[in-house]
């Protein structure tokens, strides 16, 4: 091969970062610009390019593609430059021999995305905070969720909040939060309630000694950690990042994020996070605030009820004043070191304020208005203190002001935690602001909703784009929402929020997404995609709905052609492929007159391609249907031994072209499974085509049922040449094919492992694949069993004479409450075949006609009806019947919420998916009447 690619030091001067290594990794050259981003003096052979990566690892794997596909495309990756700072960057590469010496070479082009990575990175981190900080109302509630939303922005385990107290010169957890087994983090939790502030005790003490953020990718090298030689914290983190929580030039705290992997993080987001840490700082400064400010006004109160003011006296003629003891007091004055004359009061009085106080005087005089003023007295020590001054004047017979006298206090912490209020106002006005440029900068619809008002407290402007409505008019009235909402979507819209804030799911703060549809003002119909989530206050309870909004009508649009397309394509290909099909079975049926072998031969060609494309396109539609949701499944009881035996003889004939025995064993005691017969037969047929493919002539496929738990396994091996491990990962996806040998049964559309996973998957089951290279392969899917009445024990066929006589009557009547139809089928099929009798009704309304009809002795009850939640019907059945106590089994895939019930002595919770084991138990324990005879039972069952 000849090497045409230029060589590296014509583009020294590139302004791109070009690297040039040999086949191990070695790097043979580096031009300018890769010299600048690594931050190094890299000429040749100084180290390999899996050293610079951030992970070993992710440069071996680099390698490992370039040389397997021979070119490198958009690779993402992490650079440790040479001062330790990261890099990240997309490289592209291609291999080539040079001319001289014949050896491979490779040559890497990178492009350093570092900025448009922290960018993103920080807006991402700066939202979410800003959404904690705007929602919340408690210091420490934030926190906590703070370190939540960076633990898991960062992939970090565990956040830690210290707060510094200087004057006892510790440093005290507020707050820790642990995302990873809470086990291996018990003693870093048990060391960190209390640290000294003290360098001496290095991390993370040091934060708050140089008042910035840092990243420790290894704190062993701190001699002390929580004042601990040899701490065991410092050899089970290798990766912290602290950083403090500013209030302007004051070091409020100090939060911690630790690690039990190597994790990197980079000099620019320790950065972002200094700034968060001032944003946090902002916050506990105001809630701080607005609590001394409370506090500050209840010490008022207590002042004026105490009557703790000092009094003045002035007469207006000869300008002597009578300044009480707690007027000189509240300056620092003794009695005796103030002379009671008006020009004390002058000298006292701020010069600023002088004169605006005596303009309110005069205008007392004048008008009688009360009279009110705030100013500042200086005190003995020469500092001022903000005072309020009432007063009230006395006219003589002429009209004449003659004398006034009021109160004095002191208004000095009023004042301060009023400044503070406002700085406090200032600030989340700021906040506010900057939420209101994120959410109103972005184009889906943001909105936020009260729950204790039940009304929209915030739209973005997007909101005004797509529902051609004014964000006003919503505020003012909610509707304004739901209106446009087609009426067929729009109780469901409103019945999921309102569950979202009462709770009624018991999934607060999970959250979910919702589509429904919107008829504009101009009549044009529009697809809404919105996630909504709950904000809990300090009980646990919905505060306030978040959501957003997008407009999905073209997505939506996309689909309905595609689902347009397929319908065509299964019209417009199977119309000509069946005359295809049938005009080549005519010439080869003989219907054409006799024809020669050469011809034969290639009309049985023809036959088998188009059976070929008939098959693939039966696949192709198969997997549409299957990702549509729309494939029907007809559900029936099935035998294990039946379907293989059946899917065996469908292939006899292919078993025997290639020359492949086909046998098979029954472990599972011929257990039965539901499912669809049909669909279960291609999917066994997919597995054991593909057997006899790779398995050599002479060889065996063995087939064999065997008992897994309540499930029944079904096994195909072959002999063939296995799989190797790197191609077991894909192998049940889309167009995956079995390409470990070649021959002329390796073809066919890739599709059938992917059609099978999804059909075992749709019917409740598992499926999956063992195999290692040269030892064959073992497919395998698993399906759960019916239980049967030996299932049951020993002791369950050992019953008294008083139970055989029992078994006279009528057997119990079982009122079966699930709208799914399968389930409804599996669970009537376990019930009918116990003995027991069954009738199914798929919602509430019909099980409130049958419980009045049949007067039911138990009730299997699911919860999620169509029309209400079957615990209300629990409720009004044992109201309605209380003097039989009907006994209830409960199934629900939600977590068991027995306090709804009234009876809950009466009621068993059986969690989906149940062990058909466990309902049995139930069934026979709850149920007064035994189950009839199973030898002269008759399997009834009522819809």
């Amino acid at each position: 091969m000849i090497d045409t690619s230029p060589p590296l030091d014509f583009l020294e001067n590139a302004p791109i970062a070009l690297l040039q290594t040999d086949s191990s990794g070695t790097i043979l050259r580096a031009n300018q610009a890769a010299r600048e981003l690594l931050q190094t003096t890299v000429t040749s052979n100084e180290q390999t390019l899996a050293q610079l990566f951030s992970s070993p690892e992710l440069g071996e794997e680099a390698m490992r593609q370039l040389k397997h596909a021979g070119i490198l495309k958009e690779f993402a990756a992490v650079f440790k430059t040479a001062d330790g700072n990261l890099k990240h960057v997309v490289i592209d590469a291609n291999f080539s021999l040079n001319k001289h010496s014949g050896a491979e070479e490779y040559h890497f082009f990178i492009r350093d995305i570092t900025t448009s990575w922290l960018k993103q990175s920080q807006a991402n981190a700066q939202f979410e905070i800003t959404k904690v900080l705007v929602g919340a109302a408690a210091i420490v509630d934030a926190l906590g969720q703070i370190c939540t939303t960076l633990c898991t922005l960062l992939s970090f385990e565990i956040g830690i909040v210290w707060r510094i107290d200087e004057r006892a010169n510790r440093m005290s957890r507020l707050v820790h939060k642990v995302l990873s087994e809470t086990d291996k983090h018990d003693y870093l939790i048990a060391r960190s309630v209390n640290v000294p502030l003290s360098l001496s005790t290095g991390f993370p003490a040091t934060i708050w000694f140089n008042g910035k953020g840092k990243v420790y990718t290894d704190i062993e090298q701190y001699d002390t950690c929580f004042s601990e030689p040899a701490s065991r914290i410092t050899k089970t983190y290798p990766a912290v990042v602290a950083f403090p929580i500013c209030i302007g030039n004051r070091i409020w705290g100090v939060i911690s994020l630790l690690s039990t992997r190597a994790t990197p993080i980079s000099s620019e987001l320790v950065t972002t996070l200094e700034s968060i840490g001032y944003q946090i700082g902002n916050f506990v400064d105001r809630i701080e605030a607005n609590e001394a400010y409370l506090k500050s006004q209840e010490r008022y109160y207590v002042a004026i009820t105490g009557s703790n003011d000092g009094i003045w006296d002035w007469d207006l003629v000869t300008n002597e004043v009578f300044y009480s003891p707690r007027y000189k007091s509240q300056l620092g004055f003794e009695e005796n070191e103030l002379a009671n004359h008006f020009d004390t009061f002058r000298l006292l009085c701020h010069p600023d304020d002088y004169q605006e106080v005596m303009d309110k005087v005069q205008r007392h005089i004048d008008t009688k208005q009360p009279y009110e003023a705030e100013m500042r007295c200086r005190t003995k020590s020469g500092d001022y203190k903000w005072i309020c001054a009432r007063g009230q004047a006395i006219w003589n017979a002429q009209g004449r002001a003659i004398r006034m006298a009021g109160s004095h206090r002191d208004i000095t912490e009023l004042k301060a935690a009023e400044k503070t209020r406002r700085e406090y106002e200032q600030r989340l006005l700021d906040s506010e602001s900057m939420f209101r440029q994120l959410a109103e900068n972005i184009r889906e619809v943001f909105w936020i909703i009260s729950a204790n008002t039940d009304e929209f407290i915030y739209a973005s402007p997007a909101f005004e784009e797509l529902w051609l409505e004014g964000c006003d008019q919503l505020y003012m009235n909610k509707e304004v929402f739901f209106n446009p909402i087609i009426e067929d979507d729009r109780v469901r819209v409103r019945k999921a929020l309102q569950g979202l804030m009462l709770g009624t799911d018991g999934q607060y703060g999970q959250g979910f997404d919702l589509e429904f549809r919107i008829e504009t003002k101009d009549k044009e119909i529009r697809w809404i995609w919105s996630r909504v989530f709950p904000v809990l206050d300090k009980s646990g309870a919905c505060d306030r709905l978040y959501g957003i909004a997008h407009d999905i009508t073209e997505k939506k649009e996309v689909e309905r052609r595609v689902s347009e397309f397929y319908s065509t394509v299964s019209h417009e290909l199977r119309t000509p492929l069946t005359s295809i099909r049938a005009a080549l079975g005519l010439i080869e049926g003989g219907m054409t007159g006799e024809i020669s072998s050469e011809t034969m031969e290639y009309v049985s060609i023809a036959r088998d391609n188009s059976d070929r494309l008939i098959r693939l396109i039966n696949d192709i539609l198969d997997i549409r249907r299957l990702e549509a949701n729309k494939l029907e499944m007809k559900i029936e009881t099935i035998a294990p031994s039946q379907l293989i035996e059946s899917t065996i003889d469908s292939l006899r004939a292919f078993a025997e072209e290639r020359g492949v025995t086909v046998s098979f064993n029954l472990e599972s005691q011929d257990r039965d499974i539901i499912g669809d017969r049909d669909r279960l037969m291609q999917v066994l047929t997919n597995l054991i085509s593909n057997a006899l493919k790779y398995t050599p002539r002479g060889g065996t496929v063995h087939i064999s049922s065997t008992n897994n738990g309540p499930n029944v396994k079904i096994n195909v091996t072959d002999q063939g040449p296995g799989i190797a491990e790197e191609h077991m990962q894909g192998l049940f996806g889309l167009f995956q094919q079995l390409s470990c040998v070649e021959n002329e049964f390796n073809t066919g559309s890739g599709l059938g492992l992917a059609i099978s996973k999804a059909l075992i998957e749709k019917l409740g089951g598992n499926i999956g694949a063992e195999s290692k290279l040269g030892e064959g392969a073992t497919f395998w899917f698993e399906l759960p069993a019916l239980a049967s009445i030996e299932e049951q024990g020993p002791n369950s066929t050992q019953t008294t004479c008083a139970q055989e006589d029992a078994r006279e009557e009528e057997p119990a009547l079982v009122l079966l409450m699930e709208d799914s139809d399968s389930i409804a089928l599996i669970l009537k099929t376990l019930i009918t075949r116990t003995g027991y009798d069954c009738v199914r009704a798929a919602n509430i309304a019909e099980a409130h006609r049958l419980a009045e009809d049949k007067r039911p002795d138990i009730l299997f009850a699911d919860i999620n009806l169509p029309d209400g939640n079957g615990l209300d019907f629990v409720n009004w059945m044992h109201e309605k019947f209380a003097a039989q106590s009907i006994p209830v089994i409960v199934l629900s895939g939600a977590e068991a919420n027995i306090g709804r019930v009234h009876h809950p002595e009466l009621v068993d919770w059986v969690k989906k998916p149940f062990e058909t084991e466990e309902i049995l138990r139930l069934t026979k324990l709850r149920a007064r009447k035994m189950p009839r005879r199973l030898d002269t039972a008759k399997t009834t069952s009522t819809s």
